[in-house]
């Protein structure tokens, strides 16, 4: 009787222990609570989006092993991976990043960052082709020009030069071409060849008044296609002239002359044949302010439209030097057939701003 005394004494003693443990956080076999993640933020490589462009999520902070993943909140852009795609059309969307949990710590997510979205640049066709009359399709002239010192700086004897073309509609306006070349006998001390395509409806450059031409608003960059001979292209240094001539006219200078706003890229050319370019607008150099004090493009695009666009490879004396790039032409290679030392430019079909 003592004894089961005891063992019932024993057994409520073990049972108030067990349940003391269990109420106090001891005895037990349950998993310890996760901590928390530092603070986790994403960002995006462009808050800043045309439509249907991208941009690279990123993010930093966080703790733990955990995988990151994106997701949108809010909007229509979509994710894949660490791609953002901006929706079709203008407006916001939100996207956020989590860290899920790993055996330390739980998961996290980063506030939301905002992109915005904004509807595409209008392509402006300065000219969509080269038609007979030497008009583009839309009627802007066209046309070719080349010098040296050994003809006076104009091209003559004994110098050479010409032009082809194949036109609007015998060849579609994306295949229609102009190409005019110069070819001297000998090494020049300069010379430059180049070619000019002018603004829809313009076929002069008043030297009294405004001329017409084409407005830049929104658009960044200027698109066409241009090609040259083998013998310019295997020059060492075949590097040509983009320029932009602008409508507004300024008289400047005692006695007073007539002046255009200029702007000027040098650009490498990346083939012989015909290969199509994009420049950015912002890249271009006022080289002749007309007195204005303009320095920038956007500056010079905010009074004055495009009117001309020319083409041009210099050499020498006529060299044209911009953004660490200097033009050239051709005075090593021998055309094998006519001899001399060729340099032809061409433009195939348009010239566009977007």
């Amino acid at each position: 009787m003592f004894q089961l005394r005891n063992l019932i004494t024993l057994s409520a003693c073990a049972l108030a222990t067990a349940s003391l443990l269990t109420a106090c956080g001891g005895g037990s076999s349950g998993t310890p609570a996760l901590t928390a993640q530092a603070t986790l933020t994403a960002s995006a490589t462009s808050t800043s989006l045309a439509t249907s462009a991208t941009t690279t999520l990123s993010y930093s902070g966080g703790s733990g092993t955990g995988a990151v993943t994106y997701a949108v909140a809010s909007g229509s852009c979509t994710v894949s991976g660490t791609t953002l795609t901006a929706a079709s059309s203008a407006g916001t969307c939100t996207v956020t990043a989590t860290k899920a949990a790993d055996s330390t710590y739980s998961a996290k997510a980063s506030s939301a960052i905002t992109i915005t979205v904004t509807s595409a640049p209008a392509v402006l066709n300065f000219s969509t082709g080269f038609a007979a009359g030497s008009l583009t399709i839309e009627a802007g002239k066209f046309g070719g020009y080349s010098g040296s010192n050994l003809d006076v700086w104009n091209c003559g004897a004994p110098a050479g030069c010409g032009f082809g073309s194949d036109l609007n509609p015998t060849f579609t306006a994306a295949n229609s071409r102009f190409y005019y070349y110069y070819s001297v006998p000998a090494v020049t001390s300069g010379q430059y060849t180049g070619i000019y395509v002018q603004a829809p409806g313009v076929t002069l450059l008043s030297t009294t008044a405004d001329t017409a031409g084409v407005s830049v608003t929104n658009q960044t960059t200027i698109g066409f296609t241009l090609g040259a001979n083998a013998e310019f292209f295997n020059n060492a240094n075949h590097n040509v002239a983009v320029m932009l001539t602008l409508g507004k006219h300024y008289m400047v200078g005692n006695p007073s002359a007539a002046c255009n706003i200029k702007l000027l890229k040098v650009m490498t050319l990346s083939a012989q044949a015909d290969t199509a370019y994009t420049a950015a607008l912002s890249s271009f150099t006022v080289t002749q302010d007309c007195g204005t004090g303009i320095t920038t493009p956007a500056a010079a695009f905010a009074v004055s439209p495009i009117s001309q666009v020319d083409f041009q490879a210099n050499s020498g004396l006529s060299a044209l030097t911009q953004g660490g790039l200097t033009t050239g032409a051709n005075s090593t290679v021998v055309d094998a057939t006519w001899g001399g030392f060729p340099t032809t430019l061409a433009v195939k079909g348009g010239i566009t701003f977007q």
